[in-house]
């Protein structure tokens, strides 16, 4: 069959669109290039035509840039290079006489427009309407304002941040502290530029005046000075009144020192102060007052339990505008050093009438630690002690307010409407029954199992545990673990934050068994009017401690199935039935008119149900696959090649031939480990008490630095569908393994791109040192032990090799702009490498972080290193230039302890002196 008659139809191509342009809201020189990315090909010099670049009040000359000028300019030269080729242009201003040097006005603002009718390369149609950028031009170097806080603030916190702002961009690399004076002295006062400011922090006296002067010297981007100086005034007023303590509504007071609560306050001569005495019976009372606490006119509001033993105003130590810290006695009101309390504090002058700041916290003095771990049938609890962490024998365990009791063997129900010295008294023992405990060592490996029975007493074994069984019926007020021995009552409820919680979850509920599908189909995506192929199996899941997998059993039957499109309508139905495997399989075929997008099939049989989605789209078949090897045998090392490869093969048989093969290679840093070495460090390694992502999620030890690189490469396949690209390793700083991963991309005639990639490990040289501490962190004055030994690639102990073991210290100091890090001690240790380990000794001469660092040289003189850190108590972190939240490092001296042994822990944190 013929066409009857002629089928035509339009389509339209868009006109060119501005994708980058620079410079954009910047401040620039006065023979700045400027530079345009679009959308699509132009011819740069048409396109200059319809570009105006005003200032000044007038239209300026431009001309296109050259090679030259480009390459000597970063900002434009990478630009260019990341844009597509002939989409771009580089243009510059000129002087009437085609001069260069200040052809753009000062100070002023530059506009950039592409006016309308700007023509593409790649179609007729030009723009429909200007598009347009700006920027500034620099000036004389000159002070702008001051403030604190914000603009327009007419009194300055003792907390708040200082801005002296400029004209231009300050010069970082040219500024000193010494340039600023500020009168009075201020103690621990950092001074940073950034940008057109310069940034004041630190802590200042309040109703204090101060004088900040900049001197004239202080030097712009451009090379411009100030030449005069300029000098701001900052009023600090006083600090705003606080009020706070820490803990949340449940805190543990300290059990190694005199029972007592801190509050925090700044301009606060005095607190009022009620203690109230509690029993853990109270909770559920304490937490509805909570709950309302702030509701001035809420009838629900319950009293606060207990009974009030004090009731005074506590006088504050206060210093104007500064952080004070009060302790509240409480050993007066407990038994012994044991009990429970309830602290309200407020303020006896309030800053208005909005002002709800009040500590209401609930405090247990106790020496028993408890955890508690809840499955569906029973309550697992643990004590210990405070002080050591040593479990507790003998401690009376139950879950109150309905947790049972036991005697003679017989399990019966607590009451609820006990009182609570009744019931802490009538606890009994439960049926006997065998669980299992494990220890894990600190690879997360079972070292030790133990086994527990169900509580035959209300008493915790040797090992601090008791199995307890969970009340049959949910109880209307929160549960609590609670614990007794001799005076001493500790507790642990279901939750200490959340007090919006009015009924139990510790009791008895049965596991309803489960089912599990697994779903998949042939292609996962499609086009309309193709056939799809879903297979799927259905297994029970049997609840309870003896829970598995299981076959359907008499379950089966039919499965019914309902296509959906990406709007949700129903497109197909149908019915298949399960096999005695508790397989199923169907087919269907999409519609023509079908949605594009992702679609779905809800699956139901077996009591259950599930989704499967897959995709349906419009798209052309491969023709051709492509993929990518690595040609040489490893290993590999630096000083060598490797030849990777990409074939292209038609799926009709035969290679794609004459085809653009694009190839990026990208090297990344990464670590190695010999076989069997996993006890030494090879690398850099990054401690295991830190997060990271990827690979490093698990905290353990080693995590390359550095920065990949890459670089990319064309070529075109043979007449077989292959290309082949060598790769030369030459060398390599710091000396590390690397991963390089080639990708490539092969395009045939019809513009149909696939791509594979290959990957493979470089070392740097057929040696590695391996390196390791007993300790993370020593004190100043102590030995630093550096344990090393030299393997070859396969994990053979290599002896008689020079090592050469480096301990560096550095502290940070501010220099021209930036902290930077400078060497104050530097140690090194040369030894021979054996047939096991062999140390050095270094001094930690000061606190700080001692880096260290050992290389040793292959026959082909090639290096190879590893790093690792140990801390000194007493040194410093880079201060933060930016209001942000910092962290305090907690760092343990060795990962693994044995029983009975001491673990010592280094705190760094970022408000220490």
């Amino acid at each position: 069959q013929v066409l009857q008659k002629d089928v035509t139809w339009t389509f339209t191509t868009p006109p060119p669109k501005i994708e980058t342009k620079i410079p954009n809201r910047q401040t620039t020189k006065r023979d700045a290039l400027m530079f345009i990315s679009f959308d699509q090909e132009i011819n740069a010099e048409a396109v200059l035509k319809t570009i105006k670049v005003s200032g000044g009040g007038k239209v300026l000359p431009i001309r296109l840039a050259t090679q030259e000028e480009i390459e000597k300019d970063a900002s434009v030269s990478y630009y260019a290079k990341q844009a597509q080729p002939k989409r771009w242009l580089a243009f510059r201003a000129v002087t009437n006489e085609n001069l260069t040097e200040n052809a753009l006005p000062a100070a002023s603002a530059i506009t950039v427009t592409v006016e309308k009718g700007t023509p593409s390369a790649e179609g007729p149609l030009t723009t429909t309407q200007a598009q347009s950028f700006s920027f500034q031009t620099y000036g004389a170097m000159k002070f702008v304002k001051s403030y604190c806080e914000y603009e327009g603030s007419k009194n300055c916190s003792p907390f708040s941040m200082w801005y002296m702002q400029f004209s231009n961009p300050i010069d970082a690399g040219a500024f000193t502290k010494e340039m600023v004076k500020v009168e009075p002295a201020v103690e621990g006062l950092n001074i940073y530029p950034s940008g057109n400011y310069i940034y004041f922090t630190g802590y200042k006296k309040g109703r204090t005046t101060y004088k900040a002067t900049v001197d004239g010297s202080l030097k712009d981007t451009f090379g411009q000075t100030l030449n005069a100086p300029a000098t701001a005034t900052f009023k600090v007023g006083s600090a705003e009144q606080s009020l706070y303590s820490q803990g949340g509504t449940m805190i543990l007071l300290d059990p190694t020192a005199k029972p007592s609560y801190s509050i925090y306050s700044t301009n606060h001569s005095a607190v009022k102060v009620r203690i109230y005495l509690v029993q853990p019976a109270n909770w559920q009372q304490f937490q509805n007052y909570v709950r309302r606490i702030n509701y001035d006119d809420d009838t629900k509001k319950p009293t606060i339990p207990g009974r009030l033993v004090s009731d005074k105003i506590v006088s504050i130590k206060n210093t104007p505008d500064e952080l004070v810290e009060t302790r509240i006695e409480l050993s007066e009101f407990l038994d012994g050093g044991f009990g429970h309390l309830i602290v309200d504090i407020e303020p006896t002058v309030r800053r208005d009438k909005y002002d709800h700041t009040r500590i209401f916290t609930w405090a247990q003095a106790t020496q028993i630690g408890l955890d508690a771990f809840v499955d569906n049938q029973e309550l697992v609890g643990f004590a210990t002690e405070l002080k050591t962490g040593k479990p507790i024998s003998g401690v009376e365990l139950s879950i109150y307010p309905n947790g049972k009791t036991v005697g003679s063997r017989q399990l019966a129900e607590g009451s609820q409407e006990q009182s609570w010295w009744e019931w802490l008294t009538s606890w009994g023992t439960s049926e006997d029954s065998i669980k299992e405990t494990e220890t894990i060592d600190g690879d997360g490996e079972i070292s030790k199992t133990e086994t527990v029975g169900e509580a035959q007493t209300n008493q915790t074994t040797a090992n601090g545990i008791l199995r307890l069984l969970l009340p049959d019926k949910q109880a209307n007020e929160q549960n609590l673990l609670i614990a007794k021995r001799g005076k001493d009552i500790a507790f642990l409820p279901e939750n200490t934050d959340y007090y919006w919680q009015e009924s139990g979850s510790w009791f008895k509920r049965p596991l309803l068994d489960g089912f599990r599908w697994f779903t998949f189909d042939d292609r996962k995506m499609y086009r309309p009017k193709e056939e799809v192929a879903v297979k799927g199996y259905i297994r029970k899941i049997t609840a309870g401690k003896f829970g598995d997998v299981e076959p359907l059993g008499d379950v089966g039957g039919a499965v019914t199935f309902s296509v959906k499109d990406s709007r949700n309508n129903e497109v197909v139905k149908g019915t298949t039935n399960l096999n005695a495997f508790g397989a199923f399989d169907f087919k269907f075929t999409l519609p023509d008119n079908m949605n594009l997008g992702q679609s779905s099939v809800e699956i139901s049989g077996a009591r259950s149900s599930t989704v499967h989605y897959f995709q349906v789209q419009e798209f052309r078949r491969p023709e051709f696959e492509v993929k990518a090897k690595v040609e040489t045998e490893a290993p590999h090392f630096v000083g060598s090649s490797a030849n990777v490869s990409v074939e292209a093969k038609y799926y009709a048989g035969g290679g794609l031939a004459n085809a653009d093969a694009n190839w990026t290679v990208t090297a990344s840093p990464t670590n190695y480990t010999p076989p069997n070495r996993d006890d030494y460090t090879f690398g850099t390694w990054i401690p295991w008490w830190r997060s990271y992502t990827n690979d490093y999620e698990d905290g353990g030890g080693y995590r390359p630095g550095g920065q990949s690189i890459s670089q990319t490469f064309k070529g075109v396949t043979d007449a077989s569908g292959k290309h082949l690209l060598k790769i030369d390793f030459e060398s390599v700083k710091p000396p590390r393994p690397y991963n390089i991963s080639a990708q490539v991309s092969v395009q045939d005639v019809n513009r149909q791109t696939f791509a594979s990639s290959t990957s493979l490990l470089v070392h740097p040289a057929d040696l590695y040192v391996g390196i390791k501490s007993p300790r993370t962190f020593v004190q100043k004055g102590e030995n630093i032990e550096i344990e090393s030994i030299v393997s070859d690639i396969d994990g053979k102990l290599i002896a008689n090799r020079d090592v050469e073991i480096k301990a560096v210290l550095k502290d940070w100091t501010f220099d021209k702009g930036a902290w930077k890090e400078e060497t104050i001690d530097e140690q090194t240790c040369n030894i021979k490498s054996a047939d096991k380990g062999v140390t050095c000794k270094f001094t930690a001469k000061a606190g700080g972080t001692y880096t260290i660092t050992a290389s040793v040289m292959d026959d082909r003189e090639r290096f190879n290193e590893s790093e690792i850190t140990i801390w000194v108590a007493g040194g410093k972190v880079v201060p933060k230039r930016n209001v942000e939240q910092e962290e305090a490092q907690i760092i343990p001296n060795k990962k693994e302890y044995a029983a009975k042994e001491t673990a010592e822990i280094l705190v760094l944190a970022p408000f220490t002196p």
